[in-house]
């Protein structure tokens, strides 16, 4: 329904059949003709990678979890595999979701939807700034663009994890040395733990 309104994206997302692929790919209600999926795996991914003793929550919520995140994971790769616009978006402030951790998104997007680590980062620049129609000023570096970048010690497409703690991040021209935020030491182990373990 919200497809054939003619919403630009769908965020979290299930499953995806032949119909629904189709109104994503051809939406003549949407502004631009088409639709992109944002999946916010991080918002699921918590609850179904804990044990409840960790989450809090029901034996139904558990299960309904697994339900919900499992469609949304299947329609993250189905979106991938046949070119549908996929951003990126976390539901930050969900239980384990927290605002600096934007890096894992794209890690999940790796680990269980298959982009790259190329693919997922694109996702995350240049597909968001195209979803919210502001591809002609950011989302890549090039001329006559604003200067919106990141500066890191690492490489990003040997490990997602160089994003976590940028060397210096510059928005719109103005630098910002070396950033800080707020960390939740425990909620970075939890959530380190279970990559490993899936």
């Amino acid at each position: 329904r919200a497809l054939q309104a003619g919403v630009d994206t769908i965020e979290h997302g299930s499953r995806l059949d032949d119909e629904l692929i189709e109104l994503f790919t051809h939406n003549p209600n949407a502004l631009r003709g088409h639709s992109a999926l944002v999946p916010t795996l991080s918002a699921g991914f918590p609850l179904c990678a804990f044990g409840r003793d960790v989450t809090g929550i029901t034996e139904i919520q558990a299960e309904n979890s697994k339900l919900v995140v499992d469609g949304m994971i299947a329609g993250a790769r189905a979106a991938h595999d046949v070119g549908i616009p996929v951003g990126v978006g976390t539901d930050t402030a969900m239980t384990f979701v927290t605002q600096y951790n934007t890096w894992r998104e794209l890690a999940l997007l790796v680990k269980f939807a298959g982009f790259t680590p190329a693919e997922a980062i694109h996702a995350a620049t240049a597909v968001n700034a195209r979803i919210l129609n502001v591809c002609a000023s950011t989302g890549s570096l090039e001329d006559g663009k604003v200067a919106d970048m990141v500066v890191l010690d690492a490489n990003p497409l040997e490990s997602l994890a160089a994003l976590a703690r940028p060397a210096l991040v510059i928005a719109a021209g103005h630098p910002v040395w070396h950033p800080h935020a707020k960390r939740f030491d425990d909620i970075d182990r939890l959530l380190d733990e279970a990559m490993e373990r899936t």
